[in-house]
């Protein structure tokens, strides 16, 4: 449940001024807040070696302090560095020998290092003297054995147990829900944490996992309003209102996204990631002047952002500014030319300006980047067909077939075989696609509108239609 909080401007100053002093080699008394206040800051920016110098360097300064060693175990942990993390236990049991986070660190040490017998018995162990506090930690650290042995129900069990001894317990709400995905225990999750905001309504992880269980089976408006009384009640809680906006788009609810994702943006921002999802919904609800507006000041937070472009290339689409959006999708292909939605759509307004040569290019790297999605072969297709390129087509269909199926491709093929003067094998294709999907016919006069008017293929249509009708 990582997430991003609102920026604190007196925080970043102080980070500012530390990172001035260790350039400059200057280095001057720091009180322990400062410390973990930058070595936190670090962490929420997932910038963990960042965090391990601030931590050395408090180490450093109170050798004295278990904290910083235990710290510093931690975040080794996080890296994989499980021998440096045994280093760093060692010295501080030294100064705290009984200090019990110590042997939850050594324990999640044994499970990187695949000896999950040793760690479970440590932490059994632990057990016979803890307090209902630690046996929720102990619990935790225990989901990290079952985790790794790959016993899913075992983990969400466990953790399930560490919640009814501490409901709002940060780390096990964060794991509780990678063990639901990992279980698929979505019932039941939904059943726990509707339990969990009843007896403590203000408990924002809570509500984020219901959303998510919620929209797991597909209960999308439950999902939006529990994932909004995330946001209500934690601001700072950047992820829920991203996830709650996503689910917003989903449903073709533009409106409402757009509405999260400026609250997100006036909070956080200004933002660039923010400012090309309120462009998307922008654009979704016919406001090009609008997404334009937002993805040029995204784009001056962010020139290196491919998304930018692109998103630019679709408003110039809808504007029909054909040249326009190709310069911006060549800018967006330059930076990220491993998308295959961009050489879709820069393929397909190639082929306004009747540049076939060059969308055929774009269509065939779109079909090589995601062979499994028909929609970029049915368009290669058409376009070859457009071309009078029939046998083209077909040995493009035949390849299609050995990555991807759909019906359009099966009336793509019908209406190649159609146009070789093959009509017989054409119809008995239409046939089968008729009976098996009907509903995309319109796939046929996609390619040429002229089938429209072809007698034989309208009237196994109009047969079709009666019998679906």
């Amino acid at each position: 449940m990582e997430h991003r909080t609102k920026r604190n401007h007196s925080l970043m100053n102080l980070v500012t001024d530390f990172e001035t002093m260790i350039e400059n080699n200057a280095l001057t008394y720091m009180d322990e807040k400062t410390f973990f206040q930058i070595i936190g800051f670090y962490e929420k920016q997932y910038l963990i070696d960042k965090a391990l110098e601030v931590v050395d360097f408090a180490i450093e300064q109170f050798s004295y302090r278990s904290e910083f060693l235990i710290h510093k175990a931690k975040l080794l942990i996080i890296l994989n560095k499980y021998k440096e993390a045994i280093y760093a236990l060692d010295a501080a049991e030294k100064i705290a020998p009984f200090e019990n986070e110590i042997v939850l660190y050594r324990a999640r040490v044994f499970i990187g290092l695949g000896d999950t017998t040793k760690a479970f018995e440590m932490l059994e162990a632990m057990k016979s003297y803890a307090s209902k506090s630690d046996l929720s930690d102990i619990l935790v650290a225990e989901s990290y054995i079952y985790e790794v042995e790959k016993s899913f129900d075992q983990m969400f069990m466990v953790l399930k147990e560490a919640l009814d001894l501490e409901p709002e317990h940060p780390e096990c709400l964060e794991r509780i829900w990678l063990s639901v995905e990992l279980s698929k225990n979505y019932e039941e999750s939904i059943v726990i944490h509707q339990a969990l905001v009843n007896k403590k309504p203000y408990n924002a992880a809570a509500w984020y996992n219901l959303g998510h269980s919620f929209a797991s089976l597909g209960e999308y408006e439950k999902a939006i309003n529990a994932m909004e009384y995330a946001f209500i009640i934690d601001k700072d809680m950047e992820v829920a209102y991203l996830d709650c906006a996503d689910l917003c788009c989903q449903i073709k609810n533009y409106n409402k996204a757009l509405s999260i994702y400026e609250e997100a943006n006036a909070f956080f921002g200004p933002e660039s990631e923010l400012l090309v999802y309120i462009a998307e919904c922008q654009i979704h609800l016919n406001n090009f002047l609008s997404a334009k507006a937002n993805l040029f000041t995204a784009l001056s937070l962010d020139p290196y952002n491919d998304e930018i472009y692109f998103y630019l290339g679709e408003c110039y689409v809808k504007e029909k500014n054909w040249h326009s959006a190709i310069n911006a999708y060549i800018k967006a292909i330059s930076i990220e030319d491993y998308r295959e939605e961009y050489h879709g759509s820069i393929a397909l307004t190639y082929i306004q300006l009747g540049r076939y040569d060059k969308a055929a290019e774009h269509l065939a790297m779109a079909t090589e980047i995601a062979p499994e999605d028909p929609k970029f072969w049915f368009q290669h297709a058409c376009l070859l067909i457009k071309s009078k390129n029939y046998r083209g087509a077909l040995d493009l269909l035949d390849e299609a077939e050995e990555e991807s199926w759909d019906a359009t491709l099966q009336y793509a093929r019908a209406a190649c075989l159609n146009f070789l003067g093959e009509k017989k094998q054409a119809l008995k294709i239409l046939d089968e696609v008729l009976l098996d999907s009907f509903e995309m016919h319109d796939a046929l006069f996609e390619i040429d509108p002229q089938l429209k008017f072809d007698k034989e293929i309208l009237s196994i249509i109009n047969y079709y239609e009666g019998e679906v009708g």
